[in-house]
């Protein structure tokens, strides 16, 4: 396969819309969301005008509200959802196996976030090594090990015990969750819930096939999420979990700002593998200038690589004022990797985010946005990622509708080329700013350009 030297390729060039459909194989078509046609987009003169009236059509249906214009996030964040509605549930957690603290079954379906009181957990202390090999730009075999303690590592059956880890725990040692049961956050019965602080130590998720079901997370910060940001000596590891009716709220006028589940900045490491979000709302309104959001996390500036591997976002609804993106938004890599275009996806990718080397650069893997509704009102949004440098995407897609103001793309919005973010060629050149393996998408683009 021959790779695209995009190294001397315009600001301007790049920034154009590009509907990717590279060497499409078996990956499988989906269904295309077509709830846009309520309102017709024959009826407005511009973009922005239509996104007014569609995003306002959707916050009626799902908050019950006759609403003439979007209301912000601060005005409907104690608004309740009306059941039944299109668009937004919250997930009847009733008829599930609920626990209670000590792992005994309940009836009563899940145990809702703020039924106890949890003040202490039992946990062990646990020290794993990890070992990972690849294959430099320059054809060598390397292998590489990384050696955690984790002083906390709990097993976890209720939400009231998953926000005591987050909120006590997590500040002050290395810590690893076991989720042993489907966890209810309370969103229906508006309990919200994030951290309010910044991940600097290590935090492994292993959600061993469970769900998280109705989170709400309503944010004035300029970064917001379970976690604010992710330090630069922070590491977050989030494995086989899945994400169900999630919604978020960010009413941010404190300058730059950024949204997304797991974290609304990240700065350190990030490793995600088999992470499923479905049922989503996210609405982001603020003053600032320079904003993002995305449903898995938020804006990166970091000089550590993200993995993301079969990990996927649908039937999710986002507003926001720019770099808005399914799975994440601004992806940012500032280091130079050791790595050729084509590497393939690391075995063991956690690896290398404790191993705390800048081998790879970001790295997306069998992971999918569909059946998304998506609006930006301002610049460099895409329906898989919003933006970025340094990435390398193998069998990735998107079947989305996206609308969009400038800088929007069916996959990526914008790609940015600094030499310090690019990646090694066929030639020991670093010329490679993204590479796009067997990728497709579909759907709907519409924007300014």
């Amino acid at each position: 396969m021959k790779s695209i030297n995009l190294g001397k390729i315009s600001h301007t060039t790049i920034s154009v819309l590009l509907i990717l459909v590279l060497l499409v194989t078996s990956l499988p078509l989906t269904s295309m969301n077509t709830s846009a046609e309520a309102v017709s987009q024959t009826k407005y003169d511009n973009i922005s005008d239509f996104q007014n009236a569609r995003w306002t059509e959707i916050q009626n249906k799902v908050f019950g509200q006759n609403y003439t214009s979007v209301q912000s996030a601060d005005a409907i964040k104690d608004l309740p959802v009306q059941q039944g509605n299109e668009f937004f549930n919250w997930t009847d957690t009733s008829h599930m196996q609920g626990y209670d603290n000590d792992g005994n079954e309940i009836d009563g379906g899940l145990q809702k976030y703020g039924t106890t009181t949890v003040t202490d957990m039992s946990y062990t202390t646990v020290t794993e090594k990890y070992v990972g090999n690849y294959t430099d730009y320059l054809g060598k075999n390397n292998t590489v090990s990384s050696t955690v303690k984790y002083d906390r590592v709990f097993d976890v059956y209720t939400a009231d015990q998953f926000a005591y880890i987050l909120k006590q725990e997590v500040a002050n040692y290395n810590v690893k969750i076991n989720l042993c049961a489907d966890i209810d956050m309370g969103g229906e019965n508006d309990r919200q819930f994030s951290t309010g602080a910044s991940l600097k130590s290590i935090f492994f998720l292993e959600g061993n096939g469970h769900t998280i079901y109705n989170t709400k997370i309503y944010g004035t910060s300029n970064a917001t999420g379970i976690f604010t940001t992710i330090h630069y000596g922070g590491r977050l590891v989030v494995n086989n979990l899945g994400i169900q009716s999630t919604m978020l709220l960010h009413m941010n006028s404190n300058g730059e700002g950024s949204a997304g589940y797991f974290f609304g900045y990240r700065y350190g490491a990030a490793s995600f593998s088999n992470v499923h979000m479905r049922q989503s709302f996210f609405q982001q309104n603020s003053t600032a200038v320079n904003e993002g959001v995305a449903f898995l996390g938020g804006k990166a500036n970091s000089s550590y690589s993200m993995f993301v591997n079969n990990c996927s976002v649908s039937n999710g609804y986002i507003y926001g004022k720019g770099h808005v993106g399914a799975l994440f938004s601004f992806v940012g890599y500032l280091s130079s990797s050791k790595v050729k275009y084509d590497v393939e996806f690391p075995d063991n990718p956690v690896t290398f985010i404790f191993d705390g080397s800048t081998i790879y650069p970001s790295m997306f893997n069998n992971s999918y946005s569909v059946d998304c509704e998506m609006f930006s009102t301002g610049a460099d949004s895409g329906a898989f990622i919003s933006c970025g440098k340094g990435i390398i995407a193998t069998n990735c897609y998107t079947n989305n509708t996206m609308y969009s103001n400038y800088n929007t793309g069916a996959f990526v919005g914008r790609l940015l080329h600094e030499p310090n973010s690019r990646i090694y060629d066929g030639n020991g050149k670093r010329s490679i700013i993204a590479c796009f393996r067997n990728c497709y998408t579909a759907g709907i683009v519409e924007g300014k350009v």
